[in-house]
């Protein structure tokens, strides 16, 4: 696994799911919405881990 240090620098805002209950794996899927309302497909899914302790 990267160490913070290794990872690239972004400019987009960042979420936590703070009610994630530990020892769990959640999916997450993100789109965009243009200024029309536009909505676009999903960018892909992402299972995310959380630790047991």
């Amino acid at each position: 696994m990267p160490t913070p240090d290794a990872l690239p620098a972004h400019s987009g805002p960042v979420y936590f799911d703070v009610g994630a209950p530990r020892g769990t794996t959640s999916c997450y899927w993100m789109t965009a919405v243009s200024a029309d309302g536009t909505e676009s497909l999903p960018a892909g899914d992402c299972a995310v881990s959380t630790p047991e302790r």
